[in-house]
This record gives structure tokens, sequence and C-alpha cells, in this order.
């Protein structure tokens, strides 16, 4: 799993070896048919955030 975000994360303040994720995001370009169109590619259907949000979770491709 290759998201283009990143995490956001903490540092304990008594053990500086241990980090607290706060915030995980990811990147998302919508609306690429009209490169695909000018490339001669066919349309991909429309995504659902939902249900990528819950395949990223679960760490599945």
């Amino acid at each position: 799993m290759k998201p283009d975000g990143g995490i956001l994360a903490i540092k304990s303040s008594k053990d500086s070896t241990l980090t607290y994720p706060i915030l995980i995001s990811e990147v998302k370009n919508q609306g690429t048919n009209d490169l695909r169109a000018k490339e001669g590619l066919r349309q991909q259907a429309q995504g659902n955030a939902i249900e990528r949000l819950g395949k990223n979770l679960n760490g599945k491709a």
C-alpha cells in the first residue's frame, strides 16, 4: 500500500522513542477521465471514498 499522503505523530515526553500517530491522510486526485480521454484510454468508474477508506484501513490492495 503506497498512499500519497502522510502520518502526523507526536513523541512521548517521557520516552523519546515512543511516537503516537494522530492523523493519517491520503491525497486523491479526482476527475482524471479528461486526461485519460486525451491519451485515448477509456473512462474509469467513479470511486467511492468511504469504500476506499475501509479498504485502506484493512490494508488490502
